[in-house]
């Protein structure tokens, strides 16, 4: 499975990227550094630095939930279909269906 498919998968609240992300701007920012340093340390844009310190001093940094539909296929299913369409490029969703 291609590592991009992999990352989406995953929940985005155990993402450990995001949480690294979190700590080091908390971190910075209990150090003394300003807002607009940490921007610019981080790479990240000021609201997005500010957000994430107010979370941090209100309690919760977590992600919040994402809106959207929910899906309608388990991931095996999904898993299903992908290997079905690279067996058979050419099919259509209906005929993987009807294989399995």
């Amino acid at each position: 499975m291609a590592a991009r498919r992999r990352r989406a998968i995953r929940p985005r609240d155990n993402r450990p990227e995001i949480i690294m992300r979190q700590s080091m701007i908390i971190e910075y920012h209990e150090a003394g550094k300003s807002i607009n340093e940490i921007s610019l340390l981080m790479g990240l844009s000021k609201p997005t630095v500010w957000m994430w310190i107010r979370r941090f001093e209100e309690g919760h940094v977590e992600t919040r939930p994402r809106s959207g539909r929910p899906r309608k296929i388990t991931p095996q299913q999904d898993a299903m279909l992908v290997n079905a369409a690279r067996r058979a490029p050419q099919s259509t969703i209906n005929s993987c269906i009807s294989n399995q």
